[in-house]
C-alpha cells in the first residue's frame, strides 16, 4: 500500500519504531536526567488532526478545518485564528493520555 505523506507530524509517526525498547530506554534516560516519573501510556491518534482548537477563546471551542491544502496551518471554525496543526494535534494526544491516566 502506498500511503502519501504530507507534513511533519505525520512523517514522523509512520517512522516512529514499533519496539517498545527505545520509548524504555528514552523513560529511563529521563528519570536518570531529571528524577521525574515518566508513565508510558498508549494513546490513539486518531481524528487529532481535525480536532477541537485547543487555544480557542470562543464558547463553545471551535474545530481545526484542515483541507487538502491546509496542512500545516489551518483556520479555526469559531475564533478564524490560523491553527499549526501539528502543535494542536500533540496537544490532543497529550491531553487525551492525560484524561486516559486518571480516569479510574
Amino acid at each position: 500500500m502506498l500511503v502519501e505523506l504530507v507534513g511533519g507530524l505525520a512523517k514522523a509517526i509512520l517512522n516512529m519504531p514499533d519496539e517498545i525498547d527505545l520509548y524504555e530506554r528514552a523513560i529511563l534516560l529521563v528519570f536518570y536526567l531529571t528524577e521525574a516519573a515518566v508513565i508510558l501510556l498508549r494513546v490513539d491518534p486518531r481524528f487529532t488532526s481535525q480536532g477541537f482548537h485547543v487555544d480557542c477563546p470562543v464558547d463553545p471551542i471551535g474545530r481545526v478545518l484542515r483541507s487538502y491544502d491546509t496542512y500545516d496551518v489551518a483556520p479555526c471554525s469559531a475564533c478564524g485564528a490560523m491553527v499549526n496543526t501539528h502543535h494542536n494535534a500533540a496537544c490532543l494526544i497529550r491531553d487525551k493520555g492525560l484524561f486516559q491516566y486518571s480516569s479510574p
